[in-house]
Protein backbone atom coordinates (compact mmCIF):
# COMPACT_ATOMS: atom_id res chain seq x y z
CA UNK A 1 0.00 0.00 0.00
CA UNK A 2 1.54 3.40 -1.21
CA UNK A 3 -0.08 6.02 0.90
CA UNK A 4 2.56 8.98 0.16
CA UNK A 5 1.30 12.66 0.08
CA UNK A 6 1.83 13.98 -3.37
CA UNK A 7 2.64 17.38 -2.75
CA UNK A 8 1.95 19.05 -6.50
CA UNK A 9 -1.44 17.96 -6.29
CA UNK A 10 -2.10 18.87 -2.39
CA UNK A 11 -0.80 22.29 -3.45
CA UNK A 12 -4.00 24.73 -2.93
CA UNK A 13 -4.65 22.39 0.44
CA UNK A 14 -1.46 22.36 2.28
CA UNK A 15 -2.95 24.39 5.17
CA UNK A 16 -5.52 21.78 5.73
CA UNK A 17 -3.12 19.36 6.71
CA UNK A 18 -1.37 21.30 8.99
CA UNK A 19 -2.34 19.44 12.70
CA UNK A 20 -5.98 19.50 13.69
CA UNK A 21 -6.34 20.76 16.84
CA UNK A 22 -10.43 21.72 16.94
CA UNK A 23 -11.70 18.96 16.42
CA UNK A 24 -15.39 19.10 16.15
CA UNK A 25 -17.54 17.25 18.65
CA UNK A 26 -20.74 17.50 17.03
CA UNK A 27 -20.48 15.04 14.00
CA UNK A 28 -18.24 12.00 13.75
CA UNK A 29 -14.60 12.00 11.43
CA UNK A 30 -15.33 9.72 9.06
CA UNK A 31 -11.25 9.94 7.84
CA UNK A 32 -9.92 9.18 11.16
CA UNK A 33 -7.35 6.81 11.82
CA UNK A 34 -9.10 5.07 14.54
CA UNK A 35 -6.40 1.73 14.66
CA UNK A 36 -4.36 2.93 17.95
CA UNK A 37 -2.10 -0.10 16.77
CA UNK A 38 -1.39 1.87 13.53
CA UNK A 39 -0.75 5.33 15.11
CA UNK A 40 1.38 3.62 17.47
CA UNK A 41 3.40 1.77 14.94
CA UNK A 42 3.37 5.22 12.53
CA UNK A 43 4.47 7.06 15.99
CA UNK A 44 7.70 4.51 16.48
CA UNK A 45 8.61 5.15 12.70
CA UNK A 46 8.73 8.81 12.78
CA UNK A 47 10.96 8.32 15.82
CA UNK A 48 13.28 5.77 14.60
CA UNK A 49 13.39 7.82 10.90
CA UNK A 50 14.14 11.41 12.78
CA UNK A 51 17.28 9.47 15.13
CA UNK A 52 18.34 8.07 11.94
CA UNK A 53 18.30 11.03 10.16
CA UNK A 54 19.58 13.20 12.90
CA UNK A 55 16.32 15.49 13.57
CA UNK A 56 15.15 17.32 16.71
CA UNK A 57 11.68 15.90 17.41
CA UNK A 58 9.31 18.46 19.16
CA UNK A 59 6.75 16.55 19.16
CA UNK A 60 4.74 13.74 17.66
CA UNK A 61 1.19 13.59 17.42
CA UNK A 62 -1.90 12.24 15.74
CA UNK A 63 -5.25 14.23 14.59
CA UNK A 64 -7.86 13.14 12.09
CA UNK A 65 -4.96 12.51 9.07
CA UNK A 66 -2.99 10.21 10.84
CA UNK A 67 0.36 10.87 13.00
CA UNK A 68 2.68 13.65 12.24
CA UNK A 69 5.61 15.05 13.59
CA UNK A 70 6.87 18.46 14.29
CA UNK A 71 10.77 18.75 14.00
CA UNK A 72 13.18 21.95 14.39
CA UNK A 73 14.46 23.22 11.81
CA UNK A 74 18.17 21.69 10.84
CA UNK A 75 20.73 22.68 7.95
CA UNK A 76 20.32 19.85 6.38
CA UNK A 77 16.50 19.21 6.47
CA UNK A 78 15.29 20.57 3.24
CA UNK A 79 18.29 18.34 1.20
CA UNK A 80 16.67 15.50 3.19
CA UNK A 81 13.38 15.46 1.80
CA UNK A 82 13.86 17.35 -1.19
CA UNK A 83 10.74 17.31 -3.33
CA UNK A 84 8.60 15.63 -0.53
CA UNK A 85 8.40 18.89 0.78
CA UNK A 86 7.29 22.78 0.61
CA UNK A 87 6.63 25.76 2.11
CA UNK A 88 3.11 25.87 3.25
CA UNK A 89 2.48 29.66 4.49
CA UNK A 90 5.07 32.60 4.69
CA UNK A 91 4.51 35.75 6.16
CA UNK A 92 7.36 39.09 7.42
CA UNK A 93 6.15 41.14 10.62
CA UNK A 94 8.62 43.43 12.31
CA UNK A 95 12.00 42.35 10.84
CA UNK A 96 11.47 38.75 10.56
CA UNK A 97 10.21 36.88 8.00
CA UNK A 98 8.39 33.23 9.07
CA UNK A 99 8.37 30.54 7.21
CA UNK A 100 6.29 27.10 7.59
CA UNK A 101 6.60 23.96 5.98
CA UNK A 102 5.47 20.32 5.24
CA UNK A 103 7.46 17.40 4.16
CA UNK A 104 6.26 13.27 4.35
CA UNK A 105 7.82 10.33 5.33
CA UNK A 106 5.81 8.30 3.45
CA UNK A 107 1.90 9.10 5.30
CA UNK A 108 3.39 10.62 8.08
CA UNK A 109 3.74 14.21 7.90
CA UNK A 110 6.34 16.41 9.12
CA UNK A 111 5.89 20.26 10.18
CA UNK A 112 8.81 23.04 11.15
CA UNK A 113 9.29 26.74 11.12
CA UNK A 114 11.82 28.93 9.82
CA UNK A 115 12.26 32.52 11.40
CA UNK A 116 14.44 34.43 9.36
CA UNK A 117 15.44 38.38 9.70
CA UNK A 118 14.77 40.08 6.48
CA UNK A 119 16.98 43.09 7.58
Amino acid sequence: MNNVINFPTLAPALEHLAPSLNVPTSRPLNDARTDIESLITDIRFAFNYAQEHALAVLSVNADRFGAYMIIAPTEHVKTLFGAECTCWRNYESEGTATEHWVASIEHIRVFWREVKCVH
